[in-house]
């Protein structure tokens, strides 16, 4: 009777370890994911303020250079506007993280 119930028997206590292994790697990956939207929630008004006041002085810098300048000035606003479509981007990006991440 062994003989016919030995392989279904290691079959099952194989798939009970891959179980109990999924299942840890599970609880590991939950664990880590709340501390990292515990921390980005944290960071989350100071990295919103930064990246929004960076991303309007880029583009008023800009705007303030294009209107303001003398004729043969040499200002990078390709650079500035880039710099600031960055942030606004970088900040977007940051909000679906932390949406994603949210417990």
């Amino acid at each position: 009777m062994n003989a016919v119930y030995g392989p279904s028997l290691a079959r099952r206590a194989t798939s009970t370890i891959g179980t109990i292994a999924l299942v840890t790697l599970w609880a590991v990956a939950q664990g880590v994911r709340v501390v990292l939207f515990a921390i980005l929630a944290l960071f989350e008004p100071i990295v919103r303020w930064v990246l929004s006041w960076s991303a309007l002085a880029c583009f008023l810098t800009c705007a303030f250079y294009a209107l303001a300048s003398p004729a043969g000035l040499k200002f990078p606003y390709v650079l500035g506007l880039s710099l600031g479509t960055g942030c606004a981007v970088l900040l977007a990006l940051y909000e679906m993280l932390v949406r994603a991440l949210e417990p």
